[in-house]
């Protein structure tokens, strides 16, 4: 039988402690145990095998632990929970579901003083509460609202309460029938779940998770007639589709504002014959009660299909024998057939693509014969200009059977073309894209050497044009056939012959006095005459021959004395 709660009982012994006389100025010592008011606790109370209890008690100074019996025996000291004052978590042990026990606390202040040990009878509760929980999926589809509903409820269940993730409370229930209504637009939309808790005398805890796919959305339609937005006269099917993952209650059709039919699988009516445009609406329900409304209206045609765009465009330039060429049409219905008035036919969808053949350079038509669905008929046509040929490439430099002296030899063209140049690149050198077009090659060895430029216009066709040089590093050959020797002693004037040959050509020999030029002969045989008078009692002679190619010789130099 459960003893009165609250009753106080001394179980310990006073702790005593040794102290010597006080001195004059020592502070009083805090002999004072505190007073313990409560448990925590009522009799008779339902716990669980681990419970949480908040004493009360008061001090002079103020209470700073506790101390827990079950039983009598000690079990465990315990602190102080910020803004809650003194806190203690019961461990029952093995004591048996239904077993009354004898919970004492007592209170202990900063000086170690320690309060009567306070004791409440209580009753141990280790029986989880559990119950189903409907709908009892833990996935679960739903629409705007659900309520859930709870059964098999343990007789001591104190309440069942609905969270959501923030552990805000959504619904409450504490007696039968236990039900718990959810409205969805209160939970989070990228994680949307509750957590159902249920919770016995003894605060034991049972909590169910459920998971969320909330369908707000009504069914995806469509329908399908013999064309898109199109109707013939009189009487057509249109056909209707409804799909929803809740799935489809109702349908109903409207045309012009009335209700024609309620079979979602097909509309039958009589659109007439007079041209206008006749609105026809679909209206689907799903489980949940969204609705999908979908409208949709419908002409009669009696064009031809236009032409949208085209490519090549007009006038564009264009290579080859044949040439692939797309159109793309308008039409109300639909495209019928598309051919070429070659006689070949165009790929089956837009934008179509067909292969003509091209003739000679010079603008061509190439003609689309193109149909609708009811055989409206038209002949649309697209120009073109063919392009064969290349550009027109006009040489600069160097001519034809030029001497190039060096190791490298420059180049340059001009071209034009219709369709512009693209670029034109030196055999042997980097592309040039820039008019007038230049680039420099390796002369390598003497010799004839072959300069190729090809010039491509920007559809891709080239000419090709050639020039042959002649690299020549080879000094011309020179000699002094005829003049007095090194150091010689000179008087009155001094004749000189030389004479110099070179493969391509000598172009003068030229006679050098004390470092000048003086005399310039460009016939062999090369003679000279030089008045000693006019050069000092020192005279220094020099020969210097140029080639063609502007290759120099120069002889040794000779030095007179005029006597």
């Amino acid at each position: 039988m459960i003893r009165s709660a609250a009753t106080a009982v001394i179980i310990s012994s006073l702790i005593l402690s040794a102290a010597g006389p006080a001195l004059a100025d020592e502070p009083a010592t805090d002999t004072t145990p505190p007073v313990i008011v409560s448990t925590g606790l009522i009799g008779g109370q339902y716990i669980r095998p681990f419970h949480m209890i908040y004493p009360t008690g008061t001090d002079d100074v103020g209470v700073t632990g506790t101390q827990v019996f079950v039983n009598g025996k000690h079990a465990g000291a315990y602190g102080w929970v910020e803004g809650m004052g003194p806190a203690a978590q019961l461990s029952i042990g093995d004591v048996a579901d239904g077993a009354e026990v004898e919970i004492g606390v007592r209170l202990r202040d900063t000086a170690y003083n320690w309060s009567e040990v306070l004791t409440t009878r209580v009753i141990v509760d280790r029986v989880i509460p559990t119950a189903t929980i409907s709908p009892a999926d833990q996935h679960i589809l739903v629409g705007r609202s659900l309520t859930f509903s709870a059964s098999g409820v343990p007789a001591d269940t104190a309440s069942i309460v609905m969270y959501d993730r923030d552990d805000r409370e959504l619904a409450r229930a504490t007696a039968a029938p236990w039900k718990l209504p959810l409205d969805t637009a209160q939970l989070p939309a990228d994680f949307p779940s509750v957590r159902i808790t249920i919770t016995d005398r003894a605060t034991n805890k049972t909590d169910y998770y459920k998971f969320f796919d909330i369908d707000t959305a009504g069914p995806e339609i469509s329908i399908n007639s013999p064309k898109a937005g199109i109707m013939g006269p009189g009487v057509w099917p249109v056909l209707g589709y409804a799909e929803d993952r809740a799935g489809v209650a109702r349908a109903e059709w409207w045309v012009d504002g009335a209700l024609r039919g309620r079979n979602l699988d097909q509309l039958s009516y009589d659109f007439g014959t007079r041209e206008r445009t006749a609105t026809v609406e679909l209206r689907v329900w799903d489980t949940f009660g969204n609705l999908t409304v979908g409208r949709y209206p419908f002409k009669i045609d009696a064009q031809a299909p236009t032409a949208v765009s085209h490519s090549p465009a007009t006038n564009t330039r264009v290579r080859g024998a044949t040439l692939k060429a797309t159109l793309r049409l308008a039409d109300p219905s639909g495209i019928g057939t598309v051919m070429t008035d070659q006689g070949y036919g165009a790929s089956a969808t837009s934008p179509f693509t067909a292969t003509f053949q091209l003739g000679q350079d010079g603008k061509q038509n190439l003609g689309w014969i193109v149909t609708d669905y009811w055989n409206n008929r038209r002949t649309i046509y697209q120009t073109v200009i063919v392009d064969n040929t290349g550009p027109s490439v006009a040489w600069l430099a160097p001519g034809n059977g030029a001497l190039i002296r060096g190791s490298k030899i420059s180049s340059s063209v001009r071209a034009s073309d219709g369709a512009g140049v693209a670029s034109a690149t030196l055999s042997g050198a980097k592309a040039d894209t820039t008019s007038p077009y230049a680039s420099s090659i390796t002369a390598g060895k003497d010799g004839k050497k072959t300069l190729t430029w090809t010039v491509r216009d920007k559809l891709g066709n080239a000419a090709v044009v050639r020039r042959t040089v002649i690299v020549d590093n080879t000094k011309a050959s020179l000699k002094v056939t005829k003049a007095p020797k090194n150091k010689a002693k000179v008087t009155g004037t001094v004749k000189i012959a030389a004479s110099a040959s070179d493969k391509n050509g000598v172009v003068k020999v030229q006679l050098l006095v004390n470092g000048k030029v003086v005399a310039t002969d460009a016939k062999a045989a090369y003679t000279f005459s030089v008045n000693t008078k006019k050069y000092g009692k020192t005279i220094k002679i020099q020969l210097r021959a140029y080639d063609k190619a502007g290759n120099v010789t120069t002889t040794s130099i000779r030095t007179w004395y005029r006597k």
